[in-house]
């Protein structure tokens, strides 16, 4: 009776989720890079397996002969097997993937990810306070995402999750960007807790650390108090006591909740702030913007933090402004481990040294850079300094797809290398690789495995890790260089998440066990998407519409556009077509059962989602129905495909970029006669102009 009992729950939770049925562990057989896997054949990997069990790597072997291959497979009768070969089947002869683990992207903003590359962007901005106060960048963006992304919960969820399923058909199995509704759905965000067996914090990834309009306070009343000895804490306090008339705030106390419960009444400071003439910013800084640095400071001091991720010093080497916010971090106090940023192409080489010694990390996104200011970060002396350096796709208007694409980028950089500091030696192509792998996992404190204290670590492939791994074609001898320059997405032939099979060659994924009603196929671009970009499609006036309205409009879209026979292309024209194992999180999030109740739109399948936002993205933006300033010149015509091989002219664009041709744009961006012409004729210059007076030196 107990054994009925027991086949009745499973094949009730099969129903619901049938990879909850099945057995917990999974083997991987395939060719695993050297610095995993020991050996002592001559080449830099050995053929050899993965076994995973509840969530983490159990075993990693290497196997040397026929007999040892039979004798391991017999042995793994009641796991899950996949043979990661073309031949889709156990032969030991035959020529398997590479294993790596899963990438890492610690550096995208997800929701505007369904926007292709921006057109204007050619190297003319000196920072990135320039590009976003440009109308045109305004027009370009903010027209094409308004009013529809917020017309409910359910297009948000699809705009995050279709980044989602961008980064993971590219080999990204942790994405940082803010997200929500993304729960148990595809990959892993860097910022969820949960992503990882740990009992560290969330690592905090704010876009922005140093805000330019209220650091003005700290620049020019506590810095040369600073400068003369002062902590952080000390000048802070002498310049609240000097001008409140507030009791009880002392430099021991400023981040403390005591000191902070002052602080923070914006009503008290303005009531009793009148003793000397005030900093314009004073009381902003004080009540606002140190809240935050306080609490960031707080966090980075708890034994259990992860790390800490921000923008800084993003735009040209030589802008004034751009070289200042570093100087603004060591005025707070916060150059410190486990604090990493982004960009970072204004920091000085001395600058560089001081984050090298204190373990810090720069995230490199060199596409993004080269499109709007002419040139990225100085690598060279990032490196030399002992700076962490990984890799970060940015977003879709300025940068890649993922990773894999901001790789053969960041490839093409090092070989051209235009400024002549031999960075093919500094950077070969396994360093590169340790951008995507070893080193984010560094810089966001999850890279040591400590079972006794349930770390689990990312980046490696290692009996302890996360079972979080990818299946790559075997391209060229040497592992590295086969995904850094040769992989795209028609090469990542499994991804693997927490031991379970999610997504990859079709044959692959039904050697999983995994069922042809139990996946969907990709690559199936909705080319027809794009015809409703001239068709009459309804829309709601964003400033007269509840809240309500404008869900039951999206609603109203999902419908029409899930009944439509829409016409589908595949450019890619992948030898072995990729499978997306079907996820099951409707019963989890009621805001997306009522949605696919009401418009028959499933949130859990790529094609829904592809479109839901096509049709939104096309018909509903300011820019389509020229509403609140849109303009129909900036409208999206073509909806940006989930994979770059339906997409020429982004593929085409991102290929020619940095080449060994002098007149390829990245030269042609970079030359300054070209810069000036340029900026004169956009009538750029205001921005960085008050910048630089506002941050005198």
């Amino acid at each position: 009776m107990k054994k009925v009992m027991v086949l009745g729950f499973l094949i009730i939770l099969t129903m619901l989720d049938p990879f909850k049925a099945w057995s917990a562990e999974l083997v991987v057989f395939g060719n695993i890079p050297h610095r995993y896997l020991q050996s002592k054949e001559g080449k830099p990997y050995a053929f050899g397996y993965v076994r995973m069990q509840d969530d983490v790597i159990s075993e990693l072997r290497a196997i040397h002969s026929a007999a040892d291959f039979k004798d391991a497979t017999k042995s793994f009768k009641d796991a899950i097997v996949v043979y990661a070969n073309s031949e889709n089947k156990a032969d030991f002869k035959a020529k398997y993937d590479y294993l790596f683990p899963g990438l890492i992207d610690l550096h995208n903003h997800t929701k505007q990810n369904s926007l292709g590359v921006w057109d204007l962007a050619k190297g003319q901005f000196k920072n990135r306070f320039e590009w976003r106060d440009w109308n045109n960048y305004k027009y370009s963006v903010s027209s094409n995402m308004n009013p529809w992304i917020g017309f409910g919960k359910a297009i948000e969820c699809a705009s995050f999750r279709w980044s989602e399923l961008q980064a993971m058909v590219l080999g990204t199995t942790y994405l940082q960007g803010p997200s929500s509704c993304i729960e148990n759905f595809s990959i892993h965000q860097v910022e969820d807790s949960k992503a990882i067996k740990s009992k560290k914090k969330s690592v905090q990834a704010p876009t922005d650390l140093v805000i330019p309009n209220d650091m003005t306070f700290v620049w020019d009343e506590l810095r040369p108090l600073i400068l003369k000895g002062s902590t952080y804490e000390q000048a802070l306090a002498l310049k609240f006591n000097e001008a409140c008339d507030i009791p009880g705030v002392t430099a021991e106390n400023v981040n403390s909740r005591d000191g902070l419960k002052i602080l923070k009444d914006q009503a008290l400071l303005k009531e009793k702030c009148t003793k000397v003439k005030l900093h314009p910013k004073f009381i902003r800084y004080v009540y606002w913007i140190h809240t935050t640095i306080a609490s960031k400071k707080a966090y980075l001091k708890d034994s259990k933090r992860a790390a800490l991720i921000a923008h800084l010093a993003e735009g040209r080497r030589d802008d004034p402004y751009n070289q200042v916010e570093f100087e603004i971090i060591k005025l707070l106090d916060m150059a410190k481990p486990n604090v990493n940023f982004v960009h970072g192409v204004g920091i000085s080489k001395e600058d560089m040294k001081i984050m090298g010694a204190n373990k810090m990390g720069l995230i490199w996104s060199p596409y993004s850079n080269l499109l709007l200011y002419g040139q990225t970060l100085d690598i060279k002396s990032a490196k030399e300094a002992g700076v962490i350096l990984s890799l970060g796709s940015d977003w879709l208007p300025t940068g890649s797809r993922g990773i894999l694409e901001e790789a053969k980028l960041a490839v093409a950089y090092i070989d051209k290398d235009p400024d002549g500091e031999g960075l093919k030696k500094i950077f070969t192509d396994e360093e590169l690789y340790l951008l995507l792998t070893e080193n984010p996992a560094k810089m966001i404190n999850h890279f040591d495995i400590n079972n006794d204290k349930g770390e689990y670590g990312v980046g490696q492939l290692r009996v302890g890790a996360m079972g979080t791994l990818i299946a790559a074609s075997q391209l060229d001898e040497d592992p590295y260089t086969s995904l850094v320059r040769k992989t795209y997405s028609s090469n990542i032939n499994l991804v693997v998440v927490d031991g379970k099979v999610l997504y990859g060659n079709e044959a692959y994924v039904q050697q999983a066990g995994v069922a042809k009603t139990d996946y969907e196929v990709l690559p199936l671009y909705y080319s027809g998407l794009n015809d409703l970009a001239s068709k009459s499609i309804p829309v709601i006036d964003e400033k007269k519409a509840s809240n309500d309205q404008k869900l039951k409009h999206l609603m109203a879209l999902g419908k029409i556009v899930s009944s439509m026979e829409l016409e589908s292309s595949d450019e890619c024209g992948f030898s072995s077509k990729k499978a997306f194992v079907h996820q099951s999180t409707l019963d989890q999030v009621s805001v997306l059962k009522e949605f696919y109740e009401q418009s028959g739109i499933n949130l859990d399948r790529a094609h829904d989602i592809q479109k839901l936002i096509g049709i939104n993205m096309l018909t509903q933006s300011r820019n389509a129905t020229e509403t609140n300033d849109g303009k129909k010149e900036f409208a999206v015509k073509k909806f940006a495909s989930l994979f770059s091989c339906n997409d020429s002219a982004y593929l085409d664009r991102l290929g020619k970029f940095v080449t060994d041709n002098k007149d390829d744009e990245f030269s042609v961006n970079r030359d300054p006669d070209n810069v000036e012409t340029l900026r004169k004729e956009q009538k750029l210059g205001r921005v960085p102009s008050k910048l630089a007076k506002d941050y005198k030196r």
